[in-house]
This record gives structure tokens, sequence and C-alpha cells, in this order.
């Protein structure tokens, strides 16, 4: 699992959702907003993912982050340490 930036393909975001259930987002609001929001329309197909985005502050390396994450799948406190950790290992 790795950090993606607002610049990348959104593909990669969304195979991370399906593969692990969720997608570590850089970036400032406005842009992090847009591309979630390209990512929700790529998971449409999908009937059984319910995209979330969600904010992370406090992660190490990072100060905060922003996560979509499948809501049938996990629930935002069980990706709490998950995002912790992806935090410590990409500077």
């Amino acid at each position: 699992m790795r950090i993606f930036d607002t610049t990348e393909n959104v593909y990669n975001p969304v195979d991370a959702i399906i593969k692990h259930g969720f997608a570590v987002i850089s970036g400032t609001k406005t842009p992090v907003v847009k591309y979630a929001s390209r990512i929700k329309k790529c998971l449409k197909p999908y009937k059984k993912i319910d995209p979330h985005l969600s904010m992370h502050v406090n992660i190490p390396n990072h100060g905060y982050l922003y996560f979509v994450y499948d809501q049938n799948r996990l629930n935002h406190s069980e990706l709490e340490k998950t995002i912790q950790e992806i935090g410590l290992h990409h500077p």
C-alpha cells in the first residue's frame, strides 16, 4: 500500500480500493476532493463498493492525509492504525 498523489492516474487508487478497501491520498483539500469525486465515479459500476472520503490528522511525516474507503468493507476506526503505519513508512 502506498500514498497516492492527485496528479496520478485515477485508476491506481481505484485498484487499491478494490483490492484493499481503501486508498490514501496526499494533497490539499480542493484537488483531493475533485480527485476523490473521480475515484467515486470510476467505482460506480462496483455495486458492492460504497466509497467515502475522509481526512485523518496527525499522520507521522505528513500531518494529514485523505483517504477514500469502502464503507461496506471497513469503518473509519478500523483504518486509523493502518493509516498511521502508512504515514510512518512513506516519508
